[in-house]
């Protein structure tokens, strides 16, 4: 089964921001730490790289 989570889109700049945080919650509760951690980390270091 996919786990997929959409971030809805707003009709505002407010509204896009508040649906992100909801998004970014929702992610990190059904997401391990580890997996979204090392998730994030491989963005941090392909920036850096």
């Amino acid at each position: 089964m996919n786990n997929r989570i959409f971030l809805k889109p707003g009709r505002t700049n407010e509204e896009d921001r508040l649906n992100f945080i909801k998004f970014w919650v929702e992610y990190i509760k059904v997401h391990s730490d580890e997996e979204w951690s090392d998730q994030q980390n491989e963005v941090i270091n392909s920036q850096i790289n």
